[in-house]
């Protein structure tokens, strides 16, 4: 019926990027507010500059400056782990990768 054969492959290879996106690390340094981010586009750590929380308006907007520049860089960075761990060439597909 199906040929599955290559299945246990696949899922294997799945396993592996999983594992080699969880490991990916992303630094990302806006003006006044530093982040690392993982190939899951998950954020890992959060520094501020101590003047920053003088200016509420000005963090936020740095905050989401830093964050959105972060998951930018962490899915490029990601996709081209992606294409290290399988071989596979992913095409660019906006909002994928």
């Amino acid at each position: 019926m199906w040929d599955l054969s290559g299945l246990g492959d696949l899922l294997g290879k799945v396993g592996k990027i999983a594992g080699a996106l969880q490991e990916l690390r992303v630094e990302v340094q806006g003006r006044s507010v530093a982040m690392v981010l993982n190939g899951l586009q998950e954020v890992l750590r959060i520094r501020l500059a101590p003047e920053a929380v003088k200016d509420w308006a000005y963090l936020e907007a740095d905050l989401a400056r830093t964050f959105n520049q972060g998951v930018a860089l962490s899915r490029q960075a990601a996709r081209k782990k992606i294409e290290e761990v399988t071989g596979w060439s992913i095409p660019e597909i906006p909002g994928l990768f």
